[in-house]
């Protein structure tokens, strides 16, 4: 018996995984295997991210670690692929479009604007307010945003071609809007 894979849903080039440390290994889907006495409440939020390739494990971690019940992450999952298949024509979302881009991706054209950061969750944060992205948090965005600058660089550029920008990935990614804004409000705060 072979096992066969879902066909996967077209993302497009400016949402990349949020997820840049580990692979993209994605596990065979749970109707592959046997059903096992003592189902792992996870497994539908792993078949279903698999229809959009990558690695679920950094946001099934996130929603672990704020205690999200598994099948609000799965139902994440789903309300994108609701949109997809309610807007089959469209390619391109706006970047805060938050049902249109799976859990687990980041759209590279959030590094575009300087209003809201957009976690791994597909929960948006507007960087002014610090009861909804406290100071802990924005401090974290600013640390993954820098850590993972080469890897976006080279995404955004193969994203978009045309564009100029500059071809140093820490001083490109610094010159951004989003981390220009979200260094400013940490600068704000600190005074």
């Amino acid at each position: 018996m072979s096992s066969q894979h879902p066909p996967r849903l077209h993302l497009p080039a400016t949402i990349v995984p949020a997820n840049v440390t580990t692979g993209g290994n994605v596990p065979d889907p749970s109707w592959t295997r046997t059903q096992s006495p003592q189902p792992d409440p996870w497994r539908l939020v792993r078949d279903v991210a698999a229809l959009f390739g990558g690695d679920p494990e950094a946001a099934i971690g996130q929603a672990r670690r704020q205690q999200m019940d598994p099948m609000e992450l799965a139902h994440r999952y789903a309300r994108t692929i609701n949109v997809r298949l309610t807007h089959p024509e469209a390619t391109i979302f706006p970047a805060e479009s938050l049902p249109a881009i799976p859990p687990g991706w980041l759209d590279l054209r959030i590094l575009d604007q300087g209003t809201v950061w957009i976690d791994i969750l597909r929960e948006g944060h507007q960087i002014l307010d610090p009861d909804d992205l406290t100071d802990e948090h924005l401090l974290n965005v600013l640390r993954y945003l820098r850590h993972n600058a080469i890897r976006f660089h080279a995404d955004y550029r193969a994203a978009f071609p045309d564009r100029h920008i500059d071809p140093d990935p820490e001083t490109w990614m610094i010159g951004t809007p989003l981390v220009q804004a979200l260094a400013a409000e940490r600068d704000r705060r600190a005074r």
